[in-house]
Formats: structure tokens, C-alpha cells, sequence
């Protein structure tokens, strides 16, 4: 694992991963899920809260800015000149994320994302699945990370990021070496996009929600239909029989009959000791 992974996660995100992280999701996703071992990670900048990121850039550049100012004892005004070019063109990385929650039973999150009677809480072993995902030798620079809610922890989590050593460890051609220049210095440009994708507005506090991110790479992606356009997308394999635990069944008139017809697909993708943590929302169903 690169150096420049572990001290990101060192120093900006000490938390330690919960027991279980849910991935809220509708019918034909759970069974693409299952049948397939794979999810899908969306490009950032296609996802519905596509102004929370422009806000978090905003921010990255407010810091920089102020930091420029009034002086930083551990930067230059030319390292910190070089961080706000390296923010130009950011947004147009191909970052890809997924979402998952710590809370499993939420009914803003079936309301928000699934509908009632046609949705899926799929709950991963939250460790199991950061090693899985995040020592993937095909998913480099990724991390499995929580999303912040307040400005204030939003601000704060930025200029610790302005104010780690620019001498940071690289990865490339089968050696660790150092580079000292922020322009010439991806690791700056990409965390930038990591922080970026982690702020949420604080109205979503609520759902607890963490991130896998990761820099997919364009050849590698797909392509779906979306309401205004094509929506690249990237696959990841998820190990199923390593990485999921439980499913959850949302708010139905028919419970008993979904939990049936999980059953049975789990069954016929060879997933059978998961037809024993199959359970109901205790939600109670209702449409107005």
C-alpha cells in the first residue's frame, strides 16, 4: 500500500470502521448485486448532490487563500500558490464512489433511496469490506471513508489536509520515491477530490453515511442511460462471501413473501449461508 494511503488515513481519519455498513438499494440492484458480486461506483460529478463538491472546492480554496494571507508556518506562499493551481480541473477526475450507511433501518433512507415496497438494506462486514476494497491490486488510491456534516468539521478537516508535508511517498515503476513539487504532485490533487467527495450537507447527518472512493480508470469504465445523459460508471468485485452478512428487507405490504424470494435467490448463487440473516424493516409500511 502506497505510503501517501497511510498517511491520509493517519492523519485526516483516525475513526474506526463500524461493525456493519448498509448499501440501501431497490430491487433490480440488490438482485444485479447478488447475481453479479459486483456494485457500481458513479463518477462524483453525475451524482444528484453534485453542488455539495462544488462546495467542498470552494472551501479548499477559501482555506488556501486564507492560509496565503496571513502566513502558514510549515508552507510556503509559493507551496500554497502551487495548491490552488493544483485544485484548476480537479472536478473533471474520474473519482468514483459508492455509498453505505451505518444505520440499516432508517425510514428517510428507504424514502430517499429505494421505494416503499421495493427496497434493500445489504449489510457488509465493515472492516472485511474496507480490506477488500481498499487492497484491491485494480482499485489504487481508494478509500472506504465517513462523510462530514458541519462546516465547522468540514473547514478543519481541510486545512489539516493544506498543512501535511508536501514531502510525500510516490509509487511508481516498482519503487517508493519523493517528490516535493505540488504542481507536479497528483497526491495533492486527488486528496483534494477525496475531501471533496466526503462533504455533505448537514441536513443528511442523520444517515451516518460513508464513501468508497477511488480514481477509476476511463478505459476500464461503462456506460449507462441516464435522465440527461450517459452516466460513466465502474464495476468493483465485492466477495460477496467474504463481505456480506445480512439483508434487510425494506417496508412491504408483503414481507414474508420478499423474504422468501431472497431466499431463494441466494440459494441459486450458491450464497446459502446468508439465507439465515434475512430480515424484515421494522418500518411499518405505509403509502399516503
Amino acid at each position: 500500500m502506497p505510503m501517501i494511503k497511510k498517511n491520509l488515513l493517519r492523519h485526516l481519519f483516525p475513526t474506526k470502521t463500524p461493525k456493519f455498513l448498509y448499501h440501501y438499494t431497490n430491487s433490480t440492484g440488490m438482485k444485479g448485486i447478488i447475481e453479479s458480486g459486483k456494485i457500481w461506483t458513479t463518477k462524483i460529478q453525475y451524482l444528484n448532490d453534485k453542488s455539495e463538491f462544488r462546495l467542498a472546492f470552494s472551501y479548499l480554496q477559501d482555506e488556501i487563500e486564507k492560509e496565503i494571507k496571513k502566513g502558514n508556518a510549515k508552507k510556503t506562499k509559493q507551496e500554497l500558490k502551487d495548491m490552488l493551481h493544483a485544485l484548476e480541473g480537479n472536478d473533471m477526475l474520474n473519482v468514483a464512489v459508492i455509498s453505505f450507511s451505518e444505520v440499516g433501518d432508517q425510514l428517510s433512507q428507504w424514502r430517499g433511496y429505494t421505494q416503499i415496497g421495493d427496497g434493500y438494506a445489504l449489510g457488509f462486514n465493515g472492516q472485511i469490506l474496507r480490506e477488500v476494497m481498499e487492497l484491491n491490486k485494480d482499485y489504487t488510491d481508494s478509500y472506504l471513508l465517513p462523510c462530514v456534516y458541519t462546516e465547522k468539521e468540514q473547514r478543519a478537516l481541510i486545512r489539516r489536509r493544506i498543512n501535511l508535508s508536501t514531502t510525500e511517498y510516490h509509487y511508481a515503476k516498482g519503487r517508493y520515491f519523493k517528490k516535493n513539487e505540488i504542481r507536479s504532485n497528483p497526491s495533492f490533487e486527488y486528496s483534494s477530490v477525496v475531501l471533496a467527495a466526503l462533504i455533505k450537507s448537514d441536513g443528511f447527518k442523520e444517515e451516518k453515511e460513508w464513501r468508497f472512493i477511488y480514481q477509476g480508470d476511463t478505459e476500464k469504465g461503462k456506460l449507462s442511460a441516464g435522465k440527461h445523459s450517459l452516466i460513466p460508471y465502474w464495476e468493483l468485485n465485492l466477495n460477496l462471501n467474504k463481505t456480506l452478512k445480512k439483508i434487510l428487507v425494506g417496508p412491504t405490504p408483503e414481507p414474508e413473501l420478499s423474504c422468501e424470494a431472497v431466499w431463494d435467490l441466494l440459494v441459486q448463487k450458491g450464497l446459502t449461508k446468508l439465507t439465515q440473516h434475512i430480515t424484515s424493516s421494522k418500518v411499518p409500511y405505509r403509502v399516503v
